[in-house]
C-alpha cells in the first residue's frame, strides 16, 4: 500500500504539465534533493533493486556507453557506471546532479559525466550511446513530450542500441501509460522488439531496440 501511494504521489503534476509549469517540477525536485535517497529507501525499499534489474535485462556490457535520462541522484546511473565503459547522466535539476556527484566521488565506480539539460532536446551528438535508460522521469511529461524524448533517444542511440525504462504499472495511477500506449509510442519513433513486463507489485520495465543492426 505504501509503495502504491508513493507512486501515486509521483503524479503530483498530472494536471499541470507542459512548459508553463515545468519550473514547479524542477523546484519540487530541487527541494527534495537533500533527502531524496532517504525517502526512497523508506517509501520504495526495493527501488534500487528494480533499477539493477533494469540494467540486467538490458544486458549492459563493459563496452557499452550508457545515457541515463532524468538521472536524479543516480539510482540507475551509479550501478550502470560499475558495468559500462562510459556513463552520462542528464537531469534538469542542479540539486539532484550535485547529490549524484557527491555520491559518485565516494563510490568505487567510475564517475559518470553529468549534464544539466532537457531530455526533449538532448545536447548530444548522433549515435553516441549504445544504451539509454530512464527511471520515473517520463511520468512528468505529456504524451507529445514523451514522443519528443523517444525521438531524441533514437537519434543518440547507435543502430541496434537498447532503451530501457523503469516506471510503474498503469493500475497504480492514470499518469502511468498502458502497455499498448508504450508499444504505440515506441513503434511510432522507430523502435522494435518492444517488451513491457511487470516487476513485483508496482514496477514495470519497458525495453526496446533502436532500428538497425544490433551492437
Amino acid at each position: 500500500m505504501l509503495k502504491r501511494a508513493t507512486m501515486r504521489l509521483a503524479q503530483f503534476d498530472q494536471h499541470i504539465r507542459g512548459d508553463r509549469w515545468r519550473h514547479l517540477v524542477r523546484w519540487g525536485y530541487q527541494a527534495m534533493a537533500p533527502v531524496y535517497d532517504v525517502g526512497a529507501r523508506l517509501l520504495l525499499p526495493d527501488y534500487q533493486l528494480a533499477a539493477i534489474e533494469l540494467l540486467e535485462r538490458l544486458q549492459v556490457r563493459p563496452d557499452d556507453r550508457v545515457l541515463d535520462l532524468g538521472c536524479g541522484t543516480g539510482m540507475v546511473t551509479l550501478p550502470a557506471a560499475e558495468r559500462a565503459a562510459w556513463v552520462a547522466g542528464l537531469d534538469m535539476t542542479p540539486g539532484m546532479l550535485r547529490k549524484l556527484q557527491r555520491k559518485a566521488t565516494q563510490g568505487p565506480e567510475r564517475s559518470p559525466a553529468l549534464i544539466q539539460g532537457d531530455a526533449r532536446y538532448l545536447p548530444l551528438t548522433d549515435e553516441m550511446f549504445s544504451v539509454v535508460t530512464t527511471s520515473f522521469m517520463l511520468v512528468h511529461l505529456t504524451a507529445a513530450e514523451k514522443l519528443q524524448v523517444f525521438n531524441e533517444v533514437r537519434r543518440v542511440l547507435v543502430p541496434g542500441g537498447r532503451l530501457g525504462c523503469l516506471t510503474s504499472q498503469d493500475s497504480v495511477g492514470d499518469a502511468y501509460p498502458t502497455t499498448e500506449e508504450w508499444r504505440q509510442w515506441l513503434r511510432a519513433c522507430g523502435f522494435h522488439d518492444i517488451t513491457v513486463e511487470d516487476l513485483r507489485d508496482v514496477y514495470r520495465l519497458v525495453l526496446a531496440t533502436c532500428a538497425g543492426e544490433e551492437t
